[in-house]
């Protein structure tokens, strides 16, 4: 993969994303015992912002088709 990092815009998306965060790692709750855990919450108590990786280009490996055999992935908008 070739792309970019940038800072993820607090909005719907970036909640959503935080919350399916908590679920998979619950240990985050034990940082912030008593409080409700929020996105708003933990960026400010954890002085952090979220950053995302938005890809460029993809490649696909492939050794069924030939040892090494890579295929690029269009992506949308590209």
């Amino acid at each position: 993969m070739e792309g970019r990092v940038e800072e993820t815009p607090l909005g719907p998306r970036t909640s959503a994303a935080f919350a399916r965060y908590v679920a998979r790692f619950p240990t985050v709750r034990d940082l912030f015992a008593g409080d409700a855990l929020d996105l708003d919450r933990f960026l400010a108590r954890s002085r952090t912002r979220l950053y995302a990786f938005v890809p460029d280009r993809v490649h696909y490996l492939n050794n069924e088709a030939g040892l090494g055999k890579r295929s690029e992935i269009r992506l949308p908008g590209t």
